[in-house]
């Protein structure tokens, strides 16, 4: 049991709501000290007040923090104050999937998240002279269910769940002291729930939104503290504790396990039933053609990217765009096709993905050029996960995958007047498995994309849209990604060798033919393996069965 008295806290998001019923408990239960980071002046000196005329001086401290882009200062100036953290409660949060929130939403439910875990652990980490401590991720129980409402704010609080879950393995407590633990709040009656603050990007989705909400048991705030402190009382390192409805913390590591393995089972599947069940369903199902398509391909100008390009043009879509931040593989790419195929069917574009503006250009572009936009493939990902590079890699890998995923949709919606069409968005076989010792920011960022693409491919959205979204998990793919994969630290890097031995590695060839398969006989909403040199495989209803596990202790 894990004591909250003469302890140093640090509370995310700590002026308003959970966060400051956070400050007050555990500042009445004995806690030495506690900061509050938030971006509310107002509320955060408000309470630091009241909190020092009734407890004796400075035991709260306000600290005036944009998580997104502050908090090194914060963390120095909580350490300059108190000498020590024992305890970093990541709290802060945002609910709001609209066209102007999101990036937002996304740099502060995971991003600074992810950086606020990083910043504590460089300081407790017992192996470097530091006491040890506890680090409290706040997911979500849409992190558990997949809904067509906010599946932006869903996958953000998946990525938490699997980030936090992998950091949190009892090899990394052992080595460096520190506990990782995620709480997942049901809803509580905060002003998170406020529909001033609540948005999404279609109406007629948006419409549900708050119907949605009102619809799931409501807790209080206090049951909500009450709920997150039992967790970090008695929680384990790696642990996921459920708290909603007002009902006590309810430990569910053992839900989270099964459903991982469940998601997991796949990943060698070599079942010739299966393959055989896959193959007759085929022939029921509509193939989608590529032939005379408008593609557009993120990362496209090497590795698998590069390969599906050609497949692509080997199937005579009428022009394949190529985006690409590496001006020397798009260039390479054209010196290799340009003799092979129809100069006007290939468009070389470079672009920076994470940058707005680019991204949008390069679309207006095709459209224009071609007056409509048939196929999105959001293949361009990172793997390194260095301290120089992890923020790239969620912007990459998540927000522009995101940011593209809206444009197609705009672009191809059929009730704005569009035609319909496909965007395949790639996660990874880190979304399907157990907690990994390694890759923890990737594996977070894949498990988004899974959850993302779910949730907005569902019929809710297909119905109105008539935009299939389709989501494929590749395995280990001999690529010049996998050398390139590094983590924030060298002691974990020591395990990442071990963990990419028992992958099967597959070609690029592999995968891109996995790519096209999947485009000519996915049903929206599905989730397709790519792995090992083996034939594409359907796991949709696997990955329904994981979250089902992962849900069943939701409501009561």
């Amino acid at each position: 049991m894990y004591e909250i008295k003469d302890k140093v806290f640090l509370v995310t998001g700590g002026a308003s709501g959970i966060g400051a019923g956070i400050v007050r408990t555990v500042l009445d239960r004995g806690a030495k000290h506690v900061v509050a980071l938030d971006i509310d002046v107002i509320q955060g000196k408000s309470l630091e007040k009241e909190l020092n005329d009734k407890l004796g001086k400075n035991r709260a401290k306000f600290v005036e923090c944009d998580i997104t882009t502050q908090l090194q200062n914060a963390f120095d100036i909580a350490t300059k104050e108190y000498g020590y953290i024992d305890v970093v409660i990541n709290n802060a949060g945002i609910m709001n999937d609209s066209p102007s929130v999101y990036e937002k939403e996304i740099a502060v439910n995971v991003t600074a998240l992810i950086t606020s875990t990083l910043k504590a652990f460089e300081w407790m980490r017992k192996d470097r002279g530091g006491k040890g401590g506890t680090i409290m991720n706040i997911s979500s129980i849409v992190g558990l269910m997949q809904t067509p409402l906010l599946p932006i704010y869903s996958a953000t609080k998946s990525a938490v769940l699997q980030f936090s879950n992998c950091f949190g393995m009892e090899p990394h407590f052992k080595s460096f002291g520190v506990r990782v633990v995620t709480v997942c709040f049901g809803s509580t009656d905060t002003s998170l729930l406020d529909p001033q603050k609540v948005g999404g990007f279609i109406k007629d989705i948006d419409e549900n939104i708050m119907i949605g909400i009102k619809k799931l048991p409501l807790q209080s705030v206090q049951s909500a503290i009450e709920g997150l402190l039992t967790a970090y009382i008695n929680g384990n390192s790696g642990s996921t504790w459920l708290v909603t409805s007002n009902r006590p913390a309810e430990e569910i590591t053992e839900n989270v396990k099964n459903a991982y393995k469940t998601l997991s089972q796949g990943k060698h599947n070599n079942n010739c039933l299966l393959l055989y069940l896959i193959l007759f369903r085929r022939r029921l199902m509509k193939m989608f053609d590529i032939k005379n398509k408008v593609v557009i391909i993120t990362g496209g100008a090497n590795g698998i990217g590069a390969a599906t390009v050609e497949i692509l043009l080997e199937k005579e879509a009428k022009q394949v765009t190529v985006l690409d931040i590496d001006a020397n593989s798009l260039f390479k790419l054209e010196e290799k096709l340009s003799n092979k195929f129809v100069k006007a069917s290939v468009k070389y574009i470079k672009c920076d993905i994470t940058k707005e503006n680019e991204l949008y250009e390069a679309f207006n572009s095709v459209q224009k050029e071609n007056g409509q936009i048939d196929i999105v493939i959001n293949n361009a990902a990172i793997g390194q996960e260095t301290m120089d590079t992890y923020k790239k890699l969620i912007e990459v890998n998540y927000t522009a995958l995101v940011t593209s995923t809206l444009k197609a949709l705009k672009v191809m919606r059929k009730d704005t007047g569009g035609r319909g069409g496909t965007i395949v968005n790639i996660s990874s076989v880190g979304a399907l498995s157990q907690p990994s010792p390694s890759y923890f920011i990737y594996c977070g960022s894949k498990s988004a994309v899974l959850q993302f693409s779910n949730c907005i491919g569902k019929q809710e959205y297909y119905s109105i849209t008539g935009v299939r979204v389709l989501t494929i998990c590749f395995g280990a793919t001999d690529s010049n990604m996998m050398p390139n994969m590094k983590s924030f630290d060298p002691i974990i890097d020591e395990n990442m060798e071990s963990v990419s031995k028992s992958y099967p590695t597959q070609t690029i060839w592999s995968a891109a033919e996995g790519v096209v398969h999947v485009y000519q006989n996915g049903t929206s909403g599905d989730t397709w393996l790519v792995n090992g040199n083996k034939p594409a495989i359907n796991i949709t209803e696997k990955v329904k069965k994981a979250y089902h596990i992962l849900s069943e202790d939701i409501f009561p």
